[in-house]
């Protein structure tokens, strides 16, 4: 889990981003496109295309820190798991 001290902002950007971008590149981003100084302690979240993974700018007081999280992965598992239960309990489950 990540934890946020209180009175931080968090900005969510609403459009996807080029994944192959790093911490400089996704800080010219946010300057440019969402007018936020990306050095002022504001947590930035970027999405890729399908969404299924984010990127988290933030400055920590000593540079930027770019935290890479794949995000459907926990919930592909437990889908998984969910059917492979209800296949024990002989129900039919029908996931696409």
């Amino acid at each position: 889990m990540i934890s946020i001290p209180a009175g931080v902002r968090v900005l969510v950007a609403a459009r996807p981003v080029d994944f192959r971008k790093g911490s400089h590149g996704l800080a010219a981003l946010a300057a440019e496109v969402l007018n936020e100084d990306p050095f002022s302690g504001t947590v930035i979240i970027f999405r890729a295309k399908r969404a299924d993974r984010i990127k988290i700018l933030l400055w920590d007081g000593s540079g930027l820190v770019l935290v890479p999280k794949d995000v459907l992965v926990r919930l592909a598992a437990a889908a998984k798991t969910t059917v492979e239960r209800s296949k024990q309990l002989g129900r039919s489950s029908d996931v696409s």
